[in-house]
């Protein structure tokens, strides 16, 4: 019975959500907000953002997405962006790039972002493809300029 509920309040959220979305779609800027929807990859299951950067590319923050790939064994790549606050034309610019983990070995759930004095630290936390079984954790440190620094591997 329990079940049940909790989907039925899903579905009527999903509802309002759909309702408050097709409120929007007359709104100034709507067709711009659907172009960036669509760009989202059908495989991400996480972007979160937070910290702040500045170095000589510019200043804007912290980026990091989770995507998964696979069908009966489905793992996670997980990627960090420093994102450019939005210049003279007011669009935001990728201003470097990182692959943190590659897909194929680890199962993670969304990024968990902490400030730290020199820029932000993001832990993983999931399993292994192959053994749900084991536990994994991966600790990472982000930088101005670019910078990964990889304080725990993924790993039990």
């Amino acid at each position: 019975m329990r079940a049940a509920n909790a989907i039925g309040r899903g579905r009527a959220a999903g509802l309002w959500l759909a309702a408050g979305l097709s409120f929007g779609l007359g709104a100034p800027g709507a067709a711009w907000a659907a172009d960036e929807a669509a760009a989202v990859g059908a495989n991400v299951e996480a972007v979160v953002q937070g910290g702040r950067w500045s170095d000589a590319a510019g200043e804007g923050v912290y980026r990091v997405i989770v995507a998964s790939q696979g069908f009966e064994h489905v793992s996670t790549g997980v990627r960090a962006q420093w994102k450019s606050d939005g210049g003279e034309d007011g669009l935001a610019r990728i201003a470097h790039d990182a692959e943190l983990v590659a897909p194929g070995h680890y199962s993670l759930g969304p990024p968990k972002l902490t400030r730290t004095a020199a820029g932000v630290r993001v832990e993983l936390r999931g399993v292994a493809t192959y053994d749900s079984r084991v536990k994994v954790v991966c600790r990472f440190e982000l930088a101005p300029g670019g910078k990964v620094t990889v304080v725990k591997a993924c790993g039990p």
